[in-house]
């Protein structure tokens, strides 16, 4: 806390995954960091930035051209922007958030055309941009309600010639 309108959050989290006899371990260090501002007593609005890290296995299909391949991890970063707000003495409590997602060296499966094999791939990015909004509040002493939404825009960014660059990820 710097001041009763300020606060500062930071972490760092150490991820390290050990793959036996392959001698592919990787690790990461993901920082973590936010600033609330907290103009009144009943709201705050916030920034955020973090890094992930997702360990990947081996791929593991013996129709897979790539079959016994050990996959390198994932790895993310996130920019979020967004407030909360609590009304009516604590009884309407209303949320939004803007955020924008990447993720590098995406694990991709596809289909070889003409071909009963699949090919295990990992390239380019995943991008998710959105909005995301919610409202909760005590209706009466017998009623509590609740209700979100989200729009999400979600894309590959892959090499112009990848048939996956510009889709929709699945999920």
């Amino acid at each position: 806390t710097i001041t009763d309108e300020w606060q500062v959050l930071a972490g760092v989290r150490y991820d390290e995954q050990k793959k036996e006899g392959s001698g592919n371990n990787s690790y990461a260090v993901s920082p973590k960091f936010g600033v609330i501002y907290s103009p009144a007593d009943n709201g705050s609005i916030y920034v955020n930035y973090s890094k992930s890290f997702t360990p990947q296995g081996i791929v593991n299909n013996i129709d897979d051209v790539n079959d016994g391949k050990n996959l390198d991890p994932e790895y993310g970063e996130q920019y979020e922007v967004g407030t909360k707000w609590e009304l009516f003495d604590g009884s309407l409590l209303l949320t939004g958030a803007v955020f924008d997602i990447t993720v590098s060296n995406v694990t991709v499966t596809e289909e070889i055309e003409g071909s009963s094999e699949t090919i295990t791939t990992q390239s380019g990015e995943q991008r998710h941009k959105g909005f995301e909004m919610g409202a909760q509040g005590q209706v009466s002493d017998s009623w509590f309600m609740t209700g979100s939404m989200m729009y999400l825009d979600a894309e590959y960014h892959r090499p112009e010639t990848d048939s996956l660059n510009g889709k929709t990820p699945v999920d």
